[in-house]
């Protein structure tokens, strides 16, 4: 069985903990605190060390899913997940074995009433951390970041592709950038062989499940490493990894369920 400590409050988190000692959890939706966001939805520090490193285990442990609400704070996390971040002290080595052992997974939570991370250009840009005159300096100061570089298509095919944000005051120097990664093929909606709808994260943000890869293409434009981005990738690996753990110690009960075998396997399989 697999146990998701999210949505627990801070006692039942704790609780849960204890009692699951060395047996691999999950926290699959929501974020780690980082000395500015506190709260019993997201993971305090000692819990996240103990979710990826059990007590009395060697290798990694469970597994963290990380919000999806902002590509700019979801850059930030995953910084703090993989490398500890600003307040944990590590050396280079601990990092890299951190970012090697680690899976970080990612929390969409597409089936629930959350929202997802908005577009960074167009009319409808946002920025969910910052006030409304942040917003407007940070699209003056270019903080924004570069937008996701697509394959060419037609213009009218995407309704907000030729509109600036609103600004509060006005932005009179907006200005933009394409990342210079390889053109990626955009998610399209055709009729016949007319192009009635292109989504463009740059335009639209994470509007549905189909822009997921240029949804990590545009957090490694806005500075996810390549090492972080495996950390990433390996969280399908990572929750495999769990499962299979969890079958090998359900296995090492004396009082195990007859339908253990078809979740699990048969034990010569669990050894």
């Amino acid at each position: 069985m697999l146990i998701d400590i999210q949505h627990s409050s801070e006692r039942t988190k704790g609780g849960i903990l204890n009692l699951a000692h060395n047996y691999p959890l999950m926290a699959s939706h929501g974020g780690v605190q980082d000395g500015q966001r506190v709260s019993e939805n997201i993971l305090s520090a000692k819990q996240l060390s103990h979710i990826y490193s059990p007590p009395d285990r060697f290798l990694a442990g469970g597994l963290v899913g990380l919000g999806v609400q902002s590509s700019h704070e979801l850059v930030k996390q995953i910084g703090i997940v993989g490398g500890g971040g600003d307040r944990e002290r590590l050396t280079d080595s601990e990092r890299e074995i951190r970012l090697q052992t680690r899976g970080i997974a990612l929390g969409t939570d597409f089936n629930g009433f959350d929202w997802h991370a908005a577009p960074r250009f167009g009319r409808y840009a946002y920025y969910h951390e910052d006030t409304p005159a942040d917003r407007s300096n940070r699209q003056r100061s270019g903080r924004i970041g570069a937008k996701v570089n697509y394959a060419s298509y037609p213009e009218s095919s995407n309704p907000w592709a030729s509109t600036k944000p609103t600004c509060a005051p006005a932005c009179t120097s907006w200005s933009s950038r394409t990342a210079e990664h390889r053109p990626i093929n955009p998610s399209q909606v055709t009729q016949g062989s007319r192009v009635t709808r292109t989504f463009d994260i740059n335009y639209d943000g994470l509007a549905h499940y189909g822009l997921i890869p240029d949804f990590l293409q545009e957090i490694s434009v806005l500075g996810t490493s390549s090492e972080q981005m495996g950390a990433v990738f390996r969280s399908s690996e990572a929750l495999i990894q769990m499962w299979e753990e969890t079958c090998f110690l359900a296995y090492q009960k004396r009082d195990r369920p007859r339908s253990l075998g078809m979740g699990c396997g048969p034990a010569s399989e669990n050894q």
